[in-house]
Formats: C-alpha cells, sequence, structure tokens
C-alpha cells in the first residue's frame, strides 16, 4: 500500500518523500510540476528513482482520484497549496480551497485510511487579536487574509467529511518554514536570509519589525510522519508551531554566524502571530520540534554551505 503525496515535489513535499523513502514506504508523488528544482535537490539520483510520480492537478478530480484507486493508495498527505496569492486571488483560492475538498472527496470514494494536509497558523490572524500569551489550539478562528481564510475553510470542510462520512483527517498548522528545498513565493526572503549570506552574497530581508513563528523543515516533516502513523486522536486540526522570535533576532544570529554577513533589514510587519500553544500536539501525536531557532538557522546555513564546498558553521 502507498503514500500520496500532492505537491510532493514542492519545498516540504519532497522532505516528506525523503523520510518516507528512508522507511521502506511506497510513495506516489502528484504534481503538476513533478520535475522540480526542490525535488532534486532533496533527493538523490537513487531516490527519484524509487518513486511513482504522477504530473496532475488537483483540480483534476478524475485524474486524482485514477492515480488514488489505481496505485492502492492507504494514506494521503495532501501540500498542494499556494501560499502566494499574488494577482490572481481566484486561481489560488481554487486551487487552496476545491483542490483540498478534491482530496478529501477522492479520499472518501476511495477508502483512504488517512488524510494528513497542511493547514496554517494564518487562520488566526495577528497576535493582537487574541487575551496575552499563546493561542492555544481550539481558540476561534480569525484570518486576516484570504490564505488563512482558505486554510480555515479547509479546516471546516475536514470536519464535515469527518461527520458526515467518517473520514479521518489531521490538519497541521505550520509557521514560516525555513530550510533546504524552499523556492520562491511568499516565503522566498527566507531563502534570502540564510542561503545568500552562507554564500558570501548581500541579502536584502523584509518585516524589519517584525515577531514571526520560525520552523525548521525538518520539524515539519516529522509533525506530517507522526500524523501519519498516531493510532488516535483527538482533534481534526493541530497547531504544529516552530519558535516565536523576531526578523532582527534571527539577522543577527545569521551575523553571528557569518561575522562578514552583509544583510540590509526593510521595515514591516508580519501578517500572522507567532505564539501558540502546541501542548496538545505534544500530547496526542508525541510531536515536538527537535531544532530550536539557533539550530534550525545553523543547521540549514551549513547544509547550504556544504552542498558548495565550504565549512559548516
Amino acid at each position: 500500500m502507498a503514500v500520496l503525496i500532492t505537491g510532493g515535489a514542492g519545498f516540504i513535499g519532497s522532505n516528506v518523500a525523503k523520510e518516507l523513502l528512508a522507511e521502506g514506504e511506497q510513495v506516489v508523488v502528484y504534481d503538476r510540476a513533478p520535475d522540480s528544482p526542490q525535488m532534486r535537490r532533496v533527493l538523490s539520483a537513487d531516490e527519484m528513482a524509487r518513486l511513482t510520480v504522477v504530473e496532475g492537478d488537483i483540480l483534476d478530480l478524475p485524474r486524482l482520484f485514477d492515480t488514488v484507486a489505481g496505485r492502492r493508495v492507504e494514506r494521503i498527505v495532501h501540500l498542494a497549496y499556494i501560499l502566494a496569492i499574488g494577482d490572481n486571488p481566484w486561481q489560488a483560492s481554487r486551487i487552496n480551497v476545491e483542490g483540498a475538498n478534491n482530496v478529501f472527496e477522492v479520499a472518501r470514494q476511495c477508502g483512504v485510511r488517512r488524510v494528513v494536509w497542511a493547514s496554517s497558523i494564518a487562520v488566526f490572524g495577528t497576535q493582537d487579536r487574541y487575551p496575552a500569551g499563546p493561542i492555544v489550539n481550539d481558540a476561534m478562528h480569525d484570518p486576516q487574509t484570504l490564505y488563512g481564510a482558505c486554510k480555515a475553510f479547509n479546516e471546516r470542510m475536514a470536519y464535515a467529511y469527518h461527520e458526515k462520512f467518517g473520514l479521518d483527517t489531521i490538519g497541521l498548522r505550520f509557521g514560516s518554514g525555513y530550510g533546504p528545498g524552499r523556492g520562491g513565493g511568499f516565503a522566498r526572503w527566507t531563502v534570502d536570509l540564510f542561503e545568500k549570506p552562507a554564500l558570501g552574497q548581500p541579502a536584502t530581508v523584509p518585516f524589519g519589525d517584525a515577531m514571526i513563528n520560525w520552523c525548521y523543515v525538518e520539524d515539519d516533516v516529522q509533525a506530517i510522519l507522526a500524523a501519519l502513523r498516531v493510532a488516535r486522536h483527538s482533534a481534526l486540526a493541530y497547531t504544529c508551531s516552530g519558535e516565536g522570535r523576531s526578523m532582527r533576532d534571527a539577522v543577527a544570529y545569521v551575523k553571528s554566524l557569518l561575522p562578514e554577513a552583509q544583510i540590509t533589514l526593510e521595515p514591516g510587519r508580519y501578517v500572522y502571530a507567532y505564539d501558540f500553544d502546541r501542548a496538545l500536539a505534544e500530547a496526542d501525536l508525541g510531536w515536538t520540534p527537535r531544532y530550536t531557532f539557533e539550530q534550525g538557522i545553523r543547521r540549514y546555513v551549513s547544509l547550504v554551505r556544504g552542498a558548495h564546498g565550504l565549512p559548516p558553521v
């Protein structure tokens, strides 16, 4: 039986595929652009050869159905989303909402055992809209962006499929992910902040006045694996957040690792909250971040340097 990863050629998807292959799982990647730079950066040639890759759009319901039914898919990891809404909110909302609906419906029709999917801390809006202290797992949604609104709708749809059909779904609310394999889009600034200084290049980063919830990609991946494995769970969505630290803290730490780094910090605030209570994810899924803020940055910078023949930091 196989695990299907929608958006599997992307940033988190490639890293999930790598871990599942290491565990001996049959992995099917479903992506509209399967030959991506992110995938080839994360996976070796041998790992690529062990994948089953299906080129397909998440909006193509018949093709998605045929893939799940024809590949004996038992579990689905749904990661096919658009983070950067950009100039086409209609198309982005179709992919983010209708695409998730397609996954839930195909999973229902094909008897898939579990769907693990990426929600987001964006469902909660900004920190100042909540009482002081960490935002609890079941806090009311108050998205301030279209992306966050799409994720909030996804959570409601997952609940409807669970209540009506008994579909077993687990949504994971991630923060701002960074690490090897990150491409362009909204979070391009994470690449500029860490990779350019690692290679001796000047960088300019936004959100100089912001607090951000930082999630190293390996911790995101471990949350997904935990959600795939857990026998029972008490919630349909878990906040699997990282550490809330300022952009200025991140820049300062990069400069402590790379004293010659040239980083220009532009003013600006972030659109999402940064402080969350992840106790339920720890209790139900057995998941807690392995990397502190500093450890994640150091590992990322060292991996970038190592890939270019430079010593680690």
